[in-house]
């Protein structure tokens, strides 16, 4: 299949009386682009779906119902209204004997009745072996259920999204709109509508019908400006620095690695004993969760708490041991240890989605660039090695390390049983609360803190603080991971907080006994990743 089709195939057709242009819908005329693959990719392996359904999502216009009529040639099926579902049954949709299309049904999701003939259809599908594609511009975590038996379905359900389209993609999409209004429009045209419009298929089709009207009241043809060539300077520069934008995931990041230098230079500063710490600072994040919990609500996913427990054990070890290996070599060695981990959750990712792998394939220079800070991130890893202090160091939070390395691919996965809104406070709380039950248990059985140190001034104190600190880190943390397609990334951009403790301690004048510079060398590797995927 080649990466950018014609255009136009075949003889122009001539122009519908309403003059709204006649689109072109085979699969031939489909215009692929990174921003697709994975979705064209979904579409190619069927029938060999993982469930029943497959979900298609992107943004008005992004050629989401032209996919849909692709697969609906291939696969034979019918395409119904999302209405539909008010007026016949499970069974009678069932037994029309064909794959299915529902075009457009998000905007019906809290409709109970519609909900209730889309499970039951789900599920006769999955029993027949029948396939069904819905279409929708959100992501179902996004969406708000009134039945959480449907909502758990379609959140386990592949789903492959639509993005929005860079450069190359967009001209071709241009090209096919005009095309498709039979406007002939040479490429001087194209280069001069692309710098000075909005990132989007919807933008690109009101371009193309106002350019029709246009050019149908005035009867001439569609050309660029007489003072383009000055203008097309200006816009090229706009175009380079809109080229560069810098992902909200990524914002996120940062806030989330301030708060996590807070969070060790605090401990740091109490020196409270590791159970201590880690029990009391929890507490307070699970206090802290619980109102945003009650007003947002939990979610109704099983497999979001089954993801949530098992990751949950890790860190109920590894928690303990953080804090305590912070007191030994102090925050600094800690927070220039742990990024050695991004460079595993990355690669492990796309064992999970291989949709990602196929995205980042589909822009070489750039994974190329990422692969490279990568494997630049090993060799400073390695130089920890040459440094006896900084070697101790890892041996001491080897756990810890694995901890961070499948913690953010389970916490992703889970995020992804969730909508937006609920996901974050919701693991927080959650994952607190069964780890305090945990600890609490230990506590009883164990005892290894004394009740007046566990429970002195000076520890409620610092676990106070720790645990705001926590709180607010692990849900700009959680929110990040939503966003990002590979949460590989994330770590690499919130392990910077090492330069904030760096430059802490360089202004309170404390000297440090490691391997700064390879330190360093990780998380400016780590940096460089965040800095090529804005683009």
């Amino acid at each position: 299949m080649n990466a950018f089709p014609p255009p136009m195939t075949g003889k122009p057709q001539q122009i519908p009386l309403d003059l709204g242009g006649r689109s072109a819908h085979a699969r031939e005329d489909f215009l692929i682009g990174p921003c697709n693959t994975d979705a064209v990719r979904w579409i190619d392996k069927w029938p060999d779906w993982p469930a029943p359904a497959l979900i298609i999502t992107g943004p008005a216009a992004s050629g989401k119902t032209h996919l849909a009529a692709v697969w609906r040639d291939k696969s034979k099926a019918e395409t119904i209204r999302p209405e539909t579902l008010l007026s016949r049954s499970a069974e009678e949709l069932a037994g029309m004997g064909t794959p299915l299309v529902i075009d457009g049904i998000d905007p019906w999701l809290g409709e109970r009745q519609v909900e209730e003939t889309l499970f039951h259809l789900y599920n006769i599908f999955k029993e027949t072996g029948n396939s069904l594609m819905l279409t929708m511009r959100m992501t179902p975590t996004q969406g708000e259920f009134a039945l959480p038996d449907l909502a758990s379905r379609l959140r386990a359900a592949p789903l492959a999204a639509i993005k929005p389209p860079d450069d190359m993609l967009l001209g071709s999409v241009l090209i096919k709109l005009f095309s498709d209004r039979q406007l002939p429009v040479g490429n001087e045209v194209i280069s001069y509508i692309l710098p000075r419009m909005e990132r989007s298929f919807s933008a690109a089709r009101d371009i193309v019908k106002a350019a029709d009207q246009t050019a149908l009241a005035s009867r001439q043809k569609i050309s660029v400006p007489p003072d383009a060539q000055s203008s097309d300077r200006h816009a090229g520069r706009n175009r380079n620095v809109r080229a560069m934008a810098f992902p909200l995931w990524a914002a996120l990041g940062l806030t989330s690695a301030t708060l996590s230098s807070g969070v060790m230079l605090s401990q740091e500063r109490f020196k409270l004993p590791g159970f201590t710490m880690a029990y009391l600072s929890k507490a307070a994040c699970v206090l802290l969760a619980l109102p945003f919990v009650l007003y947002f609500g939990a979610p109704t996913s099983p497999l979001f708490y089954m993801i949530l427990v098992a990751q949950a054990l890790l860190w109920v070890i590894s928690d303990v041991i953080f804090f305590n290996t912070i007191n030994k070599v102090g925050a600094g060695m800690v927070s220039r240890i742990l990024p050695s981990s991004v460079i595993i959750t990355f690669f492990l990712w796309f064992l999970i989605d291989p949709g990602t792998l196929d995205k980042y394939l589909s822009t070489p220079y750039l994974s190329a660039g990422v692969v490279a800070a990568l494997a630049a991130s090993i060799y400073f890893a390695m130089r920890l090695k040459h440094c006896p202090i900084s070697w101790a160091a890892v041996r001491m939070i080897w756990f810890v390390i694995f901890a961070a390395v499948v913690g953010p691919l389970a916490i992703k996965l889970l995020l992804g049983q969730s909508s937006f809104k609920q996901g974050p406070f919701a693991y927080v709380f959650f994952e607190g609360l069964f780890m305090l039950t945990l600890w609490s248990a230990y506590y009883l059985w164990k005892r290894p803190v004394e009740a007046a140190v566990m429970f002195s001034r000076e520890a409620l104190i610092g676990g106070a603080i720790v645990g705001g600190f926590s709180f607010l880190m692990l849900v700009t943390n959680a929110a990040a991971l939503y966003l990002v397609d590979n949460p590989g990334l994330l770590p690499a951009i919130k392990f910077t907080d090492s330069f904030i403790i760096l430059l802490f301690y360089k202004l309170t004048g404390r000297k440090e006994e490691s391997d700064v510079l390879a330190g360093i060398g990780i998380v400016a590797c780590a940096a460089l990743i965040i800095v090529l995927k804005s683009f």
